[in-house]
């Protein structure tokens, strides 16, 4: 029987919706792939490579995927995400891109928590200056 034109045939790459941001991620991990080794990342070459090898190789431990990540500029929310979910975000599984967005935003709701707190604890300045502040008449201790 033959199938339909919307169906998909197993075994086919799908495309992959990708956020400008990881877009971006991605570019920047190619440039850099093309600066080390000289030429165009193929299909069989690593995302995230190791940059010390003289060889594509993929980066295999968690620090050296932070380390890749660093070095590409990723902000700190793909790496909290990262460490907190093993996954990088770029996934066409919506299953496995779901907990990668709430640790994101997890993240940012940390963030501007913290931001918010810090803005709060702070006393309100004075406007004078402390050098031009008179000194108080000291009073006498019973």
């Amino acid at each position: 029987m033959p199938q339909s034109r919307g169906r998909k045939r197993e075994g086919e790459a799908q495309p992959t919706k990708i956020s400008p941001q990881m877009r971006d991620v991605l570019d920047a991990l190619r440039t850099a792939f093309i600066a080390k080794f000289g030429r165009e990342p193929g299909p069989a070459d690593p995302v995230i490579f190791d940059s010390e090898k003289d060889v594509p190789t993929p980066v295999s431990k968690e620090a050296d995927v932070l380390r890749a990540m660093q070095k590409a500029g990723l902000p700190p929310e793909f790496v909290y995400a990262y460490k907190k979910t093993g996954l990088l975000g770029v996934t066409g599984d919506k299953r496995q891109l779901k907990p990668w967005n709430e640790a994101v935003d997890e993240y940012r709701a940390i963030h501007a928590a913290s931001k918010r707190a810090g803005r709060k604890s702070r006393p309100p300045r004075s406007p004078r200056s402390r050098k031009n502040k008179p000194k108080s008449a000291s009073k006498p201790s019973d």
